[in-house]
């Protein structure tokens, strides 16, 4: 029921909501269509890297079944096929010995943290930012200290590098979702890129690039990872496969190739891992990899079709906030069309807190998350986050005709005369 829902954890807000109110319409968690969740193909391309490994080793026999079903080596058994398709659609060439699976992006965060940041340091970042960055700085006794993520996102961080006194501890990693991040669907240009990866060589500390949404870009267009841009090795590049493949998984890549004493930075960091998680599961790699090669190393054609479903779902997003937030003089919200990602972010002129969020899903039956939850500032409590990626156009349409509805109820002047604005590049 209702009340049992904890508030406390974002996260685990994100992960209860839809289960404590099951008959509400959902627009919070940023989730793939279920439409592509294909896990009945697993036991397909579970037996298709089976198939491979005993086609390039003919005396593997059973072996392959073996190796999967046993402990595995700390950063993984599938490096090889994931270095191939990394070199195929992230531009990034490296080795078996500077990359690491992880279980999720989550674990890649927190292994980063605990290694390359510690409690005499601060982890930097924007304001809003992804709740599991700051939901395992907190666990770990990390401070987080926070830019706004604005127009001027990258003089900010250049400022809050330069400016440092005795008094705040050093930066010791800046933490990014550069393409069309979550939840502000912000996307950094190339240009941008670049200048951050130099204000981290000049200050001596990594970029954990997380690219959970870099294939969903709805202009046709794609930029540079950071990680192919970085000449300096300041780039730790970290790809979750829930967005594009299984989220049941639980799998991401890390690429932290740096030269460090006695081999690769995640060499390095793999004694943490071992004790976090001692390896992750070889089944689930496996089916990773025979997906992969299935794929030809290349997730080009698999995720076409998913960008288009995706596309036209936050076409008819726009669509519904327009007919029911107006437009112009009469608009009661305001907000851009993001050219990527799963999110809008609507601005309503009045708060919308935890408690709202409460209401508007007991009352209205629609599920929004505000976006004060993502503020380690606390702020923007004028804004709510909306994820259309997993929603049919009839839930979309219904659903934001509630919201519209709730906020007049509840707030009938909020945010008047403002409306549709650019798209968030």
């Amino acid at each position: 029921m209702a009340g049992d829902i904890d508030v406390s954890n974002t996260m685990k807000l994100l992960n209860d909501a839809e289960l404590i109110f099951p008959d509400a319409i959902s627009f919070f968690a940023g989730r793939p269509p279920d439409r592509f969740i294909e896990t009945a193909r697993v036991p397909e391309w579970l037996a298709n890297f089976v198939d491979r490994n005993k086609a390039i080793d003919a005396g593997a026999g059973d072996d392959a079944w073996l190796t999967i079903g046993q402990y595995s080596a700390t950063n993984g058994i599938i490096l090889d096929a994931v270095g191939r398709y990394l070199a195929n659609d992230a531009g990034i060439r490296t080795t078996p010995e500077g990359c690491m699976i992880t279980n999720g992006a989550q674990e890649a965060i927190a292994i980063c943290l605990s290694g390359l940041v510690g409690r005499d340091k601060c982890v930097l970042a924007a304001d809003p930012t992804y709740v599991g960055l700051t939901g395992a700085a907190d666990v770990l006794g990390i401070p987080v200290e926070v830019v706004p993520d604005d127009g001027e996102f990258v003089d900010r961080v250049a400022h809050a590098l330069a400016g440092r006194d005795a008094g705040r501890p050093p930066v010791g990693a800046l933490y990014l979702v550069p393409d069309f991040a979550n939840p502000s669907s912000r996307h950094l240009t190339t240009a941008e890129r670049r200048r951050l990866i130099e204000l981290a060589d000049r200050h001596d500390l990594y970029i954990l690039e997380d690219v959970a949404y870099r294939w969903y870009a709805y202009d046709g267009q794609s930029t540079p990872t950071m990680k192919s841009l970085d000449p300096f090795g300041r780039v730790i590049y970290i790809e979750t496969f829930a967005k594009t493949f299984l989220p049941g998984l639980r799998l991401a890549v890390m690429v932290a190739d740096s030269a460090v004493d006695g081999g690769t930075l995640a060499q390095q960091l793999a004694a943490i891992k071992s004790y976090v998680s001692v390896n992750s599961a070889p089944v689930n790699q496996a089916v990773l990899a025979g997906f992969l090669d299935q794929q030809g190393y290349s997730l080009a054609d698999w995720m076409a079709p998913r960008r288009a479903s995706l596309q036209s779902r936050r076409d008819a997003f726009d669509r519904a906030l327009t007919r029911h937030f107006g437009s112009g003089a009469n608009a009661v919200g305001r907000w851009d069309v993001p050219l990527g990602g799963f999110f809008f972010r609507l601005g309503i002129g009045t708060t919308f807190v935890v408690d709202d969020f409460l209401t508007c899903a007991r009352e209205a039956g629609v599920i929004a998350m505000p976006m004060c939850c993502f503020s380690p500032a606390g702020g923007h409590t004028d804004q709510i986050r909306l994820s259309f990626s997993n929603n049919t156009a009839d839930d979309i349409a219904e659903g934001v005709a509630r919201l519209a509805g709730f906020l007049e109820t509840h707030a009938p002047n909020s945010g008047r005369g403002q409306g549709r604005g650019n798209a968030s590049r």
